[in-house]
């Protein structure tokens, strides 16, 4: 009923047919990717800097406002004591309105509870810092 000539052609056509759903299907997920990225970008820069990270840890902003994580810190970077724990463990994080907004360049280092302390406030070329880390 089907000759080899029809059936290369429908194959042809399936392969082709494939090949543009796949670049449509591709491209839509570039679009979706760009867009959830952009949501990302738009949830994360509330012009806030984050209320609380590891204790230690040491960030900073681009030109965008986008956080950079210069040192990741540790729970355990420094021992507490009993009573120091205590305290740690009922500490809330900031109020976001207590916070302050994102500059590029700011340099912000997590205390040994968690929380922000802003150890330069940021300019519009940021700074080149190399850090050593001192045991």
């Amino acid at each position: 009923m089907f000759s080899k000539k029809m059936l290369r052609m429908n194959f042809v056509k399936i392969i082709a047919c494939c090949s543009v759903l796949l670049l449509v299907l591709s491209s839509w997920n570039s679009l979706a990717a760009t867009a959830l990225n952009s949501n990302e970008i738009d949830k994360s820069h509330n012009n806030k800097i984050p209320s609380y990270m590891k204790p230690g840890t040491i960030i900073t902003f681009d030109e965008n406002g986008k956080l950079i994580i210069l040192s990741e810190g540790s729970d355990n970077l420094i021992s507490l004591s009993k009573e120091d724990k205590k305290i740690a463990e009922n500490c809330k994080p900031l109020p976001e309105e207590d916070l302050p907004e994102v500059e590029p360049g700011m340099i912000v280092v997590y205390d040994a509870l968690g929380a922000p302390v802003v150890i330069h406030q940021g300019q519009e070329e940021p700074l080149k810092i190399d850090l050593k880390e001192v045991n």
